[in-house]
């Protein structure tokens, strides 16, 4: 698999993996050789891992702090590049959300993560840019079939396969969205010509007990800074 992924990839992006490959691990050995009680990831990991008796390895820890560093980082940015994209195609939308962020603060400095959660219009953007371009359009959660296997709308699914949801398929369906292809917060707001919308069939960060564990960071993600 990595002699293929070599030869499909890019040679500037495998360069970028190895770059992020060696400021985990420097990040990591700073951090344990620190020996700091800070509440960080390192630390949540190192001891969750000792209390369950199955203490990680160090290419463990640093495996693990390099996928949370894109992770949490690359996800970000590419929600509030789309963001920032439809809002300049979008002229209206981009007049209601900078109305509602100057008549929110009078000044940058009192703009926060929490005070911005009653910005309905905002949160609409990020909704919707979250639906029209999810940053893992694949889903990133496959699931294996348990024993037996399972039908799947006119499929019959044999055990062990690995199914997963295409995430940017899903939020394009005009079954499930009117005008599916536009970029429209109001249909996040009650909008009467979007009320067939399935809007909980929107699942940017997957669903079940193996879902995306930044989403909560998604709830208060919007930054009023980056759209006043």
């Amino acid at each position: 698999m990595d002699v293929l992924l070599k030869r499909l990839l890019p040679g500037g992006l495998l360069s970028k993996f190895a770059k992020n490959k060696e400021l985990s691990i420097a990040k990591v050995q700073k951090r344990l050789d620190s020996g700091s009680n800070r509440p960080d990831f390192i630390g949540k990991i190192t001891e969750g891992s000792r209390s369950k008796r199955t203490e990680m390895t160090f290419e463990e820890l640093a495996s693990n702090a390099s996928v949370l560093i894109v992770a949490g980082s690359e996800t970000s940015a590419t929600l509030l590049s789309a963001a920032i994209f439809f809002l300049t195609r979008s002229p209206k939308a981009l007049a209601l959300l900078t109305d509602e962020v100057r008549h929110a603060f009078g000044r940058k400095d009192d703009i926060g993560l929490i005070n911005t959660q009653g910005l309905s219009y905002m949160q609409a953007v990020l909704e919707e840019a979250l639906r029209m371009y999810p940053p893992v359009a694949g889903g990133g959660s496959a699931r294996l079939v348990a024993k037996g296997g399972v039908q799947i709308a006119d499929y019959f699914i044999p055990e062990n396969a690995l199914v997963e949801n295409d995430m940017w398929a899903l939020h394009h369906n005009p079954k499930y969205f009117t005008r599916p292809d536009d970029f429209v917060p109001e249909r996040w707001l009650g909008d009467k010509a979007f009320k067939d919308d399935r809007l909980d069939s929107v699942k940017p960060f997957s669903i079940g007990p193996r879902n995306c564990i930044g989403m909560k960071k998604f709830g208060i993600f919007g930054n009023a800074n980056d759209f006043g």
